[in-house]
C-alpha cells in the first residue's frame, strides 16, 4: 500500500512538471569543462539527444518520463536525470526522482539501496521531494529500520524545501501533538507560538500562535514573552482582527512579567498617543523599564532622547543648565552596559566635554571604541577623527583609517564621508580620488550634504 502511495508521488512529480522549476544546487564554479563531461559521458554513455547542462539533461528526462513528444521511455528518463544530477548546475529533484524510480521498479530494476543514495543526494541538494521519501521509508521501516525521529526530521526537511506533502504530515503531527495538550506550562507555549508565528517546519499561522502565545500568558506566574507576542500579533493584525486594546493589555501584562519588547511597546503607545493619551513621563518611564529589563531599542530611544538634548544645548547654551548631565550620565552608563552603542557614543561626548563628570580624554576614547565595536557606526568614525587629527590621542593614520572603514560599513554617513576624506586629501597615505569619489557618493546618499557638494566637484 505504501508503496502505491509513494508511486503516486512519483508520478505526481513527473507529470506536474516540478523539474521545470525545480531548485539548482549551487556549486563555486559551474562545470560544463571537459573533464567533467568526459567522465559524465563515459559513464553513463551516448544518448539520443545531446546535453551539457543540468537543465537541458532535466528537460529530456522529463519528456522522456511524461512521453511529451518522444515514445515514454523510464529508463531513458532515469539516464536523463543521473546526468543532470551530475552536473553543477544541475536540479536538486534530478536526483531524488531516480531514486523514486528504482524504489517502486518503475522503468528499472528495483534496486533499494540505488533509491535511497539517490533520494539522500537529493534531499542534501534541496529536493522536498527526496526528503519526503526517506520521511517515509524511516516511518514504515522500508530498507531502512523504523525510526520516528529520523522520518520527522525529514518531513520537517521537506516543509522546508515547501514539498506540499511533507508540511501536511507536520501539520498532522502537530495536530495530534495538539490532542495530547503539548502546550502545558509557559515554556512550551512560547516555543510552540513561535513555531507557528514564524513557519519554523509548519506553515506559517499567526491565529495558532496567538492562541499559544495566549494559553502561556494566563498560566500562573506565565512568562512576559508570551503575554508580549500575543499583544504584537494583535496589533499587526496579520490574519487576526486587529484590537489596540486587547494589545495594550496584553503588553501591560508583558512587562510586568518583566519582559522589555512588553515595555517597550507601552512606551511607544504613550508617546504616540495610541489607545492611551499622550503621557512623555510614563513613555519615558516604560522606555526605562524596557531598557533594565534588557530591550535594546529602548535603550535606543533613551539614548536618542539625550542625543536630541545634546544637539540642542550645543545651539542653545542658555539651556545648559536646565539639563541634568549628571542624572544623563548615570543613565547612559547603564544603557551603554547593556550593549547600546549609540549610548555608549553620547557617554564618550559628556566626557569629550566634561558634562556631568570631569572631562577625560582617555574614557572618552574608550567609550567612543566600546560604541563602535556594539555596532554604532557614529562611535567609530568619531574614534577615527580623534586618531586622524591627533585630538586627546597620538595620531594613528592607520587606526584612523580602519574605524573610518568600520564605520562606513555601518552605514554612517559620517564614517563614509571622513573616509572619502582620506583618500581625497592623502594627507596620510596614497591619493585615490576613484575611492574618494565612491565614498563621498555613498555619504551622500546616508544624507550628508558636504558629500554630495564634494561629490559633485569632483
Amino acid at each position: 500500500m505504501r508503496l502505491k502511495i509513494l508511486m503516486v508521488s512519483i508520478m505526481t512529480v513527473l507529470f506536474c512538471g516540478c523539474i521545470a522549476n525545480g531548485k539548482h544546487y549551487s556549486s563555486s564554479s559551474h562545470s560544463s569543462t571537459s573533464a567533467k563531461e568526459t567522465f559524465i559521458h563515459d559513464k553513463y554513455g551516448d544518448l539520443p539527444h545531446d546535453c551539457h547542462s543540468g537543465a537541458t539533461c532535466a528537460y529530456y528526462g522529463g519528456k522522456y518520463a511524461t512521453g511529451d513528444g518522444v515514445v515514454k521511455n523510464y529508463e531513458m528518463a532515469v539516464r536523463y536525470y543521473i546526468k543532470s544530477c551530475n552536473y553543477d548546475d544541475g536540479y536538486s529533484d534530478s536526483c531524488s526522482i531516480p531514486g523514486g524510480l528504482y524504489l517502486i521498479g518503475k522503468g528499472v530494476p528495483k534496486d533499494e539501496e540505488k533509491a535511497t543514495r539517490w533520494l539522500r543526494k537529493g534531499c542534501d541538494r534541496g529536493s522536498g521531494y527526496g526528503c519526503y521519501v526517506l520521511a517515509v521509508m524511516y516511518k514504515d521501516g522500508t530498507y531502512y529500520r523504523k525510526d520516528r525521529k529520523k522520518a520527522d526530521r525529514y518531513f520537517r526537511k521537506g516543509c522546508e524545501y515547501d514539498y506540499e506533502k511533507s508540511c501536511d504530515h507536520v501539520e498532522s503531527s502537530h495536530r495530534n501533538d495538539r490532542r495530547k495538550d503539548e502546550c502545558h506550562d509557559k515554556k512550551s507555549c512560547a516555543y510552540y507560538g513561535s513555531k507557528y508565528l514564524n513557519g519554523n517546519g509548519v506553515r506559517e499561522n499567526h491565529k495558532r500562535a496567538l492562541r499559544y502565545f495566549e494559553k502561556g500568558c494566563k498560566y500562573a506566574g506565565g512568562s512576559g514573552e508570551n503575554c508580549s507576542f500575543a499583544g504584537a500579533l494583535y496589533i499587526v493584525g496579520n490574519g487576526i482582527k486587529k484590537n489596540t486594546g486587547r494589545a495594550a493589555k496584553l503588553f501591560e501584562k508583558g512587562c510586568d512579567g518583566r519582559d522589555g519588547y512588553g515595555c517597550y511597546a507601552l512606551a511607544v503607545m504613550y508617546k504616540d498617543g495610541t489607545y492611551y493619551r499622550k503621557n512623555k513621563k510614563k513613555a519615558r518611564r516604560y522606555f526605562e523599564k524596557g531598557c533594565k529589563y534588557g530591550y535594546k531599542k529602548s535603550c535606543g530611544h533613551i539614548s536618542s532622547s539625550y542625543e536630541h538634548k545634546y544637539k540642542h544645548d550645543r545651539g542653545h547654551k542658555s539651556d545648559d543648565e536646565d539639563f541634568d548631565y549628571l542624572k544623563a550620565t548615570r543613565k547612559l552608563e547603564k544603557t551603554c552596559n547593556k550593549g547600546d552603542g549609540e549610548s555608549c557614543y553620547l557617554l564618550g561626548e559628556l566626557y569629550k566635554r566634561g558634562k556631568g563628570v570631569r572631562r577625560n580624554m582617555s574614557t572618552a576614547m574608550r567609550m567612543f571604541k566600546k560604541g563602535c565595536s556594539k555596532g554604532y557606526g557614529k562611535s567609530c568614525a568619531t574614534a577615527g577623527a580623534h586618531y586622524f587629527y591627533g585630538k586627546g590621542i597620538k595620531k594613528d593614520a592607520r587606526q584612523a583609517k580602519t574605524l573610518f572603514e568600520k564605520g562606513c560599513r555601518l552605514n554612517s554617513d559620517l564614517g563614509c564621508m571622513s573616509l572619502g576624506y582620506y583618500y581625497h586629501t592623502a594627507k596620510h597615505g596614497k591619493k585615490d580620488l576613484r575611492k574618494a569619489k565612491k565614498y563621498y557618493k555613498k555619504a551622500c546618499k546616508l544624507g550628508d550634504k558636504n558629500s554630495c557638494k564634494l561629490y559633485r566637484k569632483m
